[in-house]
């Protein structure tokens, strides 16, 4: 099968998001499977893009065997919400490019959040004349809202009937917890087309060991 995961970050930043998309992406490539990686130039957490890294728009490279295609972004640490929110407009539109360079592909999963990334997925589905999988670890914008950080009226209407139409364009949807599952039914969507995919560990370094009774 051949696969395009697009997410806006991946390693070699840290964190959750990025160490699940590498190592979902890793296995694949181990089973047999074409996968390539649409991302955003490491920016994250410092909001600071590195010096190789700059001064570039686009930039195709292997990351541990992975073939990787990074656009621009625009770098907001913790500004303004409407600095994030230009950030991840930058790279919604941004990712366009390495849509068109990156390889056919019978499937493309794409990370949410951001939600808006979303409409660079079924887009790029479309054009690739694939299907479109939304992989939600996170409610958006409900989780924005009830933090805070998301206040303006107009903008959560538009962003509720972007969720609502990218929950039923999704071919499938693979949420990290039971409660956002249960979630993205309960908006309509056919629970046979929403699974969990939870966080997992990786057996082969981390096992159980003797209890220490000292």
């Amino acid at each position: 099968m051949r696969v395009i995961y697009l997410c806006q970050h991946f390693p070699p930043e840290t964190g959750a998001p990025q160490i699940r998309v590498y190592e979902v992406s890793k296995e694949l490539i181990k089973r047999g499977h074409q996968v390539e990686v649409i991302t955003a130039f490491p920016h994250h957490p410092t909001g600071i893009i590195p010096e190789e890294y700059r001064a570039k728009f686009y930039l195709f490279e292997k990351w541990n065997e992975i073939p990787v295609h990074r656009s621009w972004i625009y770098p907001s640490p913790k500004g303004s919400f409407w600095k994030r929110l230009f950030s991840y407009f930058s790279f919604t539109f941004s990712a366009f490019y390495s849509i068109f360079k990156s390889k056919p592909t019978d499937v493309i999963i794409c990370n949410s959040p951001p939600l808006f990334l979303g409409i660079t997925g079924y887009i790029g589905a479309k054009i690739k004349r694939a299907k479109f999988v939304f992989n939600v670890a996170d409610i958006w914008p409900q989780s924005a809202v009830e933090l805070g950080i998301l206040r303006n009226k107009l903008l959560i209407r538009l962003s509720e009937r972007l969720e609502k139409f990218l929950y039923k364009k999704s071919w499938k949807i693979a949420t990290a917890t039971e409660g956002i599952k249960e979630y993205i039914i309960n908006k309509g969507k056919d629970a046979d087309d929403v699974f969990l995919l939870p966080n997992g560990v990786n057996t082969d370094e981390f096992v159980p060991r003797p209890k220490d009774w000292n």
